[in-house]
């Protein structure tokens, strides 16, 4: 009979390591699951930033962009004016 015990302790020791080891690699995905979740957000939120920072520079450089057409526009109308009246003073 202690045999049959001692055989039946040992089973229900191996199905206590077994349950321990189950759980713990249970504890240890949800552990990692929840650092993905952590670095998911992260990047989500530097995504959101980039995206900002970049339309705010693309605002920026077509605004100089305009500036220098704008110059550029300025220059040949003043040329313009400088031979127009360079031709009606002759």
């Amino acid at each position: 009979m202690t045999e049959k015990l001692t055989k039946v302790q040992q089973q229900v020791d191996e199905t206590k390591d077994l349950l321990v080891s189950a759980l713990n690699n249970a504890i240890q995905r949800d552990q990692q699951l929840h650092d993905l979740e952590i670095k998911s957000i992260e990047l989500i939120n530097d995504s959101n930033e980039f995206k900002a920072m970049s339309t705010k520079v693309k605002r920026q450089q077509r605004y100089r962009q305009i500036k220098c057409w704008i110059g550029i526009l300025i220059v040949f109308i003043v040329i313009g004016l400088f031979f127009l009246f360079s031709q009606i003073n002759k």
